[in-house]
C-alpha cells in the first residue's frame, strides 16, 4: 500500500453501548455457530491501531444490524 491508499471494509462495527437488538443477536449467533464474534467500535479501533493501520471514517449503511463500511488508511 502506498501513503495515498485506503481499504474499504464492509462489516458489522457494533455501537460500544446501547447496541440494536437484531446487531446483538447476530454477535449471539456467531458467537454459538462459529466461537466468534462481531467487534464493537472500539475494538475495531484497538485492532486496526494495532495493524499500524487508521480508521478515516465508518458509513453505517443498515442501522439495525450495523453493518458499515469502514475507510482505513496506513497510520
Amino acid at each position: 500500500m502506498g501513503p495515498s491508499s485506503v481499504i474499504l471494509i464492509d462489516e458489522i462495527v457494533l455501537a460500544d453501548d446501547a447496541t440494536h437488538w437484531q446487531a446483538a443477536q447476530l454477535d449471539i449467533t456467531m458467537m454459538a455457530s462459529v466461537a466468534a464474534m462481531e467487534r464493537s467500535h472500539g475494538q475495531w479501533l484497538s485492532l486496526l491501531h494495532g495493524a499500524g493501520l487508521k480508521l478515516e471514517s465508518v458509513w453505517k449503511y443498515t442501522e439495525e444490524t450495523a453493518e458499515s463500511l469502514m475507510v482505513v488508511k496506513i497510520n
